[in-house]
């Protein structure tokens, strides 16, 4: 496996997993992968295009603290996607994350700046605070086993949704993106990353379809919110309303011979 040249973000999946080297090891239990199909032919049932969000929260934001790392919020997942998809009418949002109010924050925000039903992944038992690496760790092993099987889930449903944000501050999106492009055959410009250091973000900014970092979506930390506004100047672009071709993306992918 080739050692990275640079920090990589959600999308430059390239020089931190090595293409062929992943297609051949992300291989799940044929009783596994049955599940994970069927998850996946429940998200072909939603009205598309789908766009998944991972929202960050639990431990992750102590680490951002104590690393010195960009903390990502709610509101700077929907300025990215605002601001790189101008114009994109999804019609389900996908919200994956395991700290409640992070996540409440999140679907307040997609429903009145989007509009689009609002399915969740993630959140159980009413958490408050998100993932605890050390309660988890302290797990009896099958509740590990379990939580790691819905992770996995999770990774599919997000690489397979037509559209995905994350940020590269978390490993969670990168793995995501890697999917996405390995696996999936996503274009690169279907995800975003929050810290616009993608690939995706260059190819929007070269043809004038977005991420030019002028949506400002205003929030408090209590969910109130403010009306989004977008200016791009004598620029008004639009991408597709409807996601790429089955042939340039596949939905339900079969494991690799």
């Amino acid at each position: 496996m080739r050692n990275p040249a640079v920090e990589t973000a959600v999308v430059n999946c390239d020089g931190k997993y090595d293409p062929g080297i992943f297609q051949k090891v992300w291989r799940l239990q044929p009783q596994f992968q049955r599940e994970v199909v069927k998850a996946l032919k429940l998200l072909m049932t939603y009205k598309r295009p789908t766009v998944a969000f991972h929202v960050r929260g639990g431990d992750k934001l102590d680490e951002d603290i104590d690393f010195g790392r960009t903390t990502t919020s709610p509101v700077d997942l929907m300025n990215t996607y605002l601001d790189n998809f101008p114009g994109l009418k999804a019609r389900t949002c996908l919200l994956f994350g395991d700290d409640s109010r992070r996540v409440t924050q999140m679907e307040q925000m997609v429903r009145k700046h989007i509009g689009c039903k609002v399915v969740h992944y993630g959140v159980k038992n009413h958490q408050a605070t998100g993932h605890d690496q050390e309660a988890f760790n302290n797990q009896p092993n099958e509740d590990k086993c379990d939580a790691t099987k819905k992770l996995i889930t999770d990774l599919e449903l997000m690489a397979a949704a037509d559209y995905f944000v994350g940020s590269g501050t978390s490993i969670l999106p990168t793995l995501v993106g890697t999917l996405r492009q390995v696996l999936y055959r996503k274009p690169q410009v279907t995800q975003a990353d929050v810290l616009y250091l993608d690939t995706g973000v260059r190819i929007r900014r070269f043809w004038g379809l977005g991420a030019f970092h002028n949506v400002t979506v205003n929030t408090a930390e209590t969910g109130d919110i403010a009306t989004a506004t977008i200016q791009l100047g004598d620029l008004c672009l639009e991408l597709p309303t409807q996601p790429p071709s089955p042939a340039a993306s596949r939905i339900l992918r079969t494991p690799a011979g």
